[in-house]
């Protein structure tokens, strides 16, 4: 029984202080079991349990809940419980993974004519061997086949896996610390973000990207038959696997800075008010959009990277390093040359981020 004084605390009506009841319902093993005990005549009850107080008013026999006094104890959600951000990091790096192979795979055509065409060295008073990417497609499928097309897709669908699960973790992993309690990521941040996202992704892009494009630039007329990516990863050693690093990552770095929060900008503007979820048409536009000037922008990095990473021809000067590989290419071929296969690039990766981050995202919402 309580006393008047507990009871007034309690909210209960004058009245009915007098008969007030208190009810015990805690068990060890049920702490979500309240029980309840009616009493006739219009009494007020107050059900005590592990979920709280609660103040019941009876009337006519029948129980109703009147005021609920101490809040009930919410249990940890399963969001919130202690492996979750372990399986989450696990989801998203499948995610990440299965995205960026079917994305690498879909428009790896293109990646391949880019490559060549970044890779010719022409001087001011020689023509170019393509004229235009177009050209440099039905060249090598009339000189090579329709198989040179995927020529060192091996490698860039196994590196894949790690740099796009990396990439895409590690910019989520930012923006989650960075969110504001309102939900919102200020755009310096999502810039920051982003960069974070291209750096920690190097590791494995640049052994990727070495041995793609040693392999992509065989043409078996000019350089017999082309080796196997374990060949190569062979002849370049640990340490080779490295070459050009830092202008990989002056590439990746602010690709992403750029690629990222222009995809959270457009995901806004596309978005239908009201709605929870982006559709699959909104999500692919948007990752096909964001593609445009991320990828044209940083096209001079990679005209430079793919100049260092591949080994010269006979008669060739070899790059010294990235800054010897610009000056030469200013003085040899102008500036121009910087932004060779910069349309090819961009027909590359805007597609191939828009199927990216739309499987990307599908399967983050069926996990």
């Amino acid at each position: 029984m309580l006393t008047r004084r507990q009871a007034k605390l309690f909210g209960a009506p004058k009245r009915d202080r007098a008969s007030l009841s208190v009810v015990c319902g805690v068990r060890e093993n049920a702490p979500k079991i309240i029980n309840r005990r009616a009493l006739i005549g219009g009494s007020t009850v107050i059900a005590v349990g592990i979920g709280g107080a609660q103040l019941l008013q009876v009337g006519s026999g029948m129980l109703s809940q009147k005021k609920t006094v101490v809040p009930q104890v919410v249990e940890p959600t399963e969001s919130e419980a202690p492996g979750s951000k372990i399986l989450d990091a696990i989801q998203h790096f499948v995610a990440g993974g299965v995205a960026g192979s079917l994305g690498a795979t879909a428009v790896y055509p293109i990646d391949l004519v880019k490559t060549r065409m970044q890779n010719e060295r022409t001087s001011a008073d020689s023509e170019p061997r393509f004229k235009n990417g177009w050209e440099c497609f039905l060249g090598v499928l009339r000189e090579e086949g329709p198989l040179a097309l995927y020529q060192g897709l091996v490698p860039q669908v196994v590196g894949v896996w790690p740099e796009k699960a990396v990439k895409l973790a590690a910019n989520d992993f930012a923006r989650s610390i960075f969110m504001n309690p309102s939900g919102v990521v200020p755009l310096p941040l999502q810039i920051l973000s982003g960069g974070f996202g291209g750096m920690c992704q190097i590791v494995f892009t640049n052994p990727l990207e070495i041995v793609k494009v040693r392999l992509q630039v065989v043409e078996a007329a000019r350089d017999g038959k082309p080796p196997s990516p374990i060949e190569v990863v062979k002849n370049l050693g640990l340490e080779g696997l490295y070459k050009g690093w830092t202008v990989c990552a002056a590439r990746d770095v602010p690709f992403s800075m750029i690629y990222f929060p222009t995809f959270a900008l457009l995901k806004g503007l596309l978005s239908t008010p009201g709605a929870t979820d982006l559709s699959p048409t909104t999500l692919f536009l948007a990752g096909l959009l964001a593609g445009v000037p991320a990828a044209y922008l940083v096209t001079p990095m990679d005209v430079i990277k793919t100049r260092v990473q591949v080994e010269p021809r006979k008669g060739e000067e070899a790059y010294a390093g990235p800054i010897d590989c610009l000056q030469k290419i200013l003085a040899n071929e102008g500036p121009g040359a910087l932004f060779k296969g910069g349309f090819q690039r961009v027909l590359r990766s805007a597609p191939q981020f828009g199927v990216t981050l739309l499987v990307y995202e599908l399967i983050n919402r069926s996990l």
